[in-house]
């Protein structure tokens, strides 16, 4: 089973980038993969995974690949919603300089 993921953030608040389908598939099948190769040194699991994957049929794909769309449209939504807040307080800082200014000059 996969777990669902949440758009995550950056320290700075910025959502981090979704995983792309190789990825989702990789992270939910490594200790399989490390299993079935008998290792478990990073290098050679994921160059097994890498054929594996190369060489999937595209209906074995498909559910990834939705996972990474789904995932692509929850993270533009949240980027844009970020890039709204971010331009909002930037332009309230500009203002609050800008009105400060004013009253400065008003005296």
């Amino acid at each position: 089973s996969t777990k669902e993921r949440k758009v995550e953030l950056s320290p700075s608040g910025k959502p981090k980038r979704p995983m792309t389908p190789y990825w989702l598939w990789w992270n939910a099948n490594r200790m399989a993969m490390a299993q079935q190769l008998g290792a478990t040194d990073a290098p050679s699991v994921a160059a097994h995974a890498g054929k594996v994957w190369s060489t999937m049929d595209p209906a074995e794909r498909k559910p990834w690949e939705e996972q990474a769309a789904k995932q692509r449209a929850e993270h533009a939504v949240a980027l844009a919603e970020w890039k709204r807040g971010k331009s909002g307080v930037e332009n309230n800082e500009e203002n609050v300089e800008k009105n400060e200014n004013d009253c400065d000059e008003d005296r």
